[in-house]
């Protein structure tokens, strides 16, 4: 019906179309801005999070490391264990007992070996018979001991660092061949 401005059957008014469709499309738009916000401003929370807490575990890295490496250096040197109360992270905490463990280990190897060499320094200087320490290179007389000294007339300080040919202990033709001999075959005198 034309002088209605109608159209029988379908129930739109097609001037009023284009509006609804425009502030449909503005509705969208709105929506969609509103939304796009919101999403920005979750991910902007959620970057200041994860940079918070990056920030955070990072520190406490770094605290372990620079304790861990303090504890090194000393223990280099020194004998000192590692303080737990300083270091957070479980991983170093770890590392950190098997560190002192390490430690401790040395401590006892460098006692035993201590004891040992005083064993062996008390032995070399008490023993009756001649016992003497020589450069494998020349075979010249690193350490004497006593018995060495009584039995050959030398003092420590005369023997050491000379030969056995240079000291002449082996008067006899015999025992002066015999002692090149078997120097010159296990490399120790040149031909």
């Amino acid at each position: 019906v034309d002088e209605w401005g109608w159209m029988i059957g379908a129930g739109v008014y097609f001037d009023t179309i284009n509006k609804t469709i425009l502030e449909n499309k503005a509705a969208l738009t709105t929506g969609l801005k509103k939304r796009m916000i919101r999403s920005l401003l979750v991910l902007a929370a959620l970057l200041s999070l994860v940079y918070f807490w990056s920030n955070r575990i990072s520190k406490q890295i770094h605290k372990s490391v620079e304790t861990f490496s303090g504890f090194l250096e000393k223990a280099s040197s020194g004998s000192s264990a590692i303080d737990f109360n300083d270091i957070q992270l479980k991983e170093f905490k770890e590392l950190a007992v098997l560190t002192n463990k390490m430690l401790t280990d040395r401590q006892k190897a460098e006692k035993a070996l201590r004891e040992s060499e005083e064993k062996f320094r008390i032995a070399f200087r008490k023993s009756p018979n001649a016992i003497t320490l020589t450069r494998v290179k020349d075979g010249a007389y690193i350490d004497v001991n006593n018995g060495f000294t009584k039995m050959v007339g030398y003092s420590q300080e005369d023997a050491i660092g000379k030969t056995s040919i240079e000291l002449d202990i082996w008067n006899d033709p015999k025992d002066r061949e015999r002692l090149v001999s078997g120097l010159k075959n296990h490399g120790f005198v040149e031909n």
